[in-house]
């Protein structure tokens, strides 16, 4: 469990979200304003900046509930603070966030290290984290630590896999930060980025990826995949565990729609931030 005064009470909020940027969050004053340089940013505990044209296809407006988890199921000992989960209320079947904006969606969650009686050694190693339901399991979203120097803590993610579902502060898994070697993709065994089908009538547009896993030799072990389109890093994969071949379904987002050619790369990630080369280079349509 989180330390005394360190866990984030209160009930839901709940945000309605239409085509226009906006930011979904959670305080304990649900009056706070975000975009406010007066406000005091540790006050709110998650952070979820939606750009414009966010919505799947078909939907008008939706609404949005971020609700703090006080008995989450978090790593023992591998854990601050709470979760939150966030979920669409209405439409109940839309299960992220899709559209045509060039900007990033970014999720923030705060913590303060003294109250969660957070080591500054433990701090170096936190990371936003997803809950997976069906392994059981908690798994890094993207990798990226929280910053021990920072004046407000938080752990953060943008460009990644921000899916509805429960977020949390963890541990990095494996963390090894004397692991210099990035991860390699097999050079043999005719493993190389595939598309084995796509759907140009799914809501949103979608195109399916294949690859050969990467190893990493240096021992902290793969976190995950980026996703390039075009020469540009647009979403993470947290597959590590498929074999032979990693799949991952990429959806339109963003400025992407997957009935236009695009080229198509991987990139691996290891737990100690190491990145490969490119890998593959898949022309689609």
């Amino acid at each position: 469990m989180p330390a005394a005064g360190c866990a984030v009470v209160g009930g839901p909020l709940d945000f309605l979200v239409d085509s226009n940027a906006t930011n979904i969050f959670w305080a304990a004053n649900s009056r706070i304003n975000p975009a406010d340089p007066n406000v005091d940013q540790s006050q709110i505990k998650l952070l979820f900046e939606v750009p414009a044209n966010q919505l799947p296809t078909g939907v008008d407006n939706a609404r949005i509930r971020v609700r703090p988890l006080l008995n989450a199921i978090l790593p023992q000992g591998g854990h601050i603070d709470t979760a939150f989960e966030i979920s669409a209320v209405d439409p109940a079947t839309m299960g992220q966030f899709s559209g045509g904006d060039q900007a990033a969606l970014t999720l923030y969650i705060r913590y303060d290290p003294v109250l969660c009686e957070v080591s500054s050694e433990d701090e170096a190693t936190l990371v936003l984290g997803r809950y997976n339901s069906d392994s059981a399991t908690w798994q890094d979203v993207c990798g990226d630590l929280a910053d021990p120097s920072a004046t407000v803590r938080e752990v953060s993610c943008a460009n990644a896999d921000l899916s509805f579902g429960i977020f949390g502060v963890i541990k990095k898994a494996g963390n090894d930060f004397n692991d210099l070697t990035p991860p390699t993709f097999p050079s043999t065994g005719g493993f190389t980025l595939t598309s084995p089908s796509r759907c140009d009538t799914c809501a949103p547009p979608s195109i399916d990826l294949e690859w050969g896993p990467a190893s990493d030799n240096g021992g902290s072990g793969i976190v995950g995949y980026w996703i390039y389109v075009d020469g540009s890093p647009i979403t993470f994969s947290q597959d590590t565990t498929a074999n032979p071949t990693v799949h991952f379904t990429f959806r339109s987002c963003c400025t992407i729609d997957t009935t236009r050619q695009h080229r198509y790369q991987v990139q691996a990630e290891d737990n100690a931030g190491n990145k490969s080369d490119l890998f593959g280079s898949l022309l689609s349509p």
